[in-house]
Parts: C-alpha cells; sequence; structure tokens
C-alpha cells in the first residue's frame, strides 16, 4: 500500500489546506518539465495520485480506512520480530 501521507509529506491530521499547499509545493518540486528525469514522472505520478485520493473526502475517508489496517499489520509485524 502507498502511503499518501508520506508522499505529499504531511500528518494523516492534515487540513485539506495543508493537503493543497504540500501538493503545489511538490509539484512545482518535481515537475517533469522542471526535472530531467523518468523518476520524477513516476515521483510526479505518486504526487499525483495521492493528492486525487486525500483532497476528495470520500476517497480520503476510504483510504483511511486501509491505511489504519494497514499501520496495525505492519505495526504487529515489526513487533513480532524484535
Amino acid at each position: 500500500m502507498k502511503d499518501y501521507y508520506r508522499i505529499l509529506e504531511i500528518s494523516p491530521s492534515a487540513s485539506f489546506e495543508v493537503i493543497k499547499a504540500s501538493y503545489r509545493a511538490l509539484a512545482k518540486k518535481y515537475h517533469p518539465d522542471t526535472q530531467a528525469s523518468s523518476n520524477m514522472e513516476k515521483t510526479m505520478a505518486d504526487i499525483n495520485e495521492a493528492y486525487e485520493t486525500l483532497s476528495n473526502s470520500q476517497s480520503r475517508k476510504e483510504y483511511d480506512q486501509q491505511y489504519s489496517r494497514f499501520i496495525t499489520v505492519s505495526y504487529t509485524h515489526l513487533r513480532a520480530h524484535e
């Protein structure tokens, strides 16, 4: 599962305004027209995907439910290997 919060460099409690501001800053920084790397296209695609999901309240709600389960499972898995 992609961590959209990490991709946008925001916390899961971020407001819509924070999501939008982070998206704009990252889009400017990683836009393929300003960077000459094929990796930037992938990075920009991830940024767009994260923004599309987190900027829509219904999509974000669904993502947050999956994200919560993912974090819980990941944490439990890590604790089991200590």
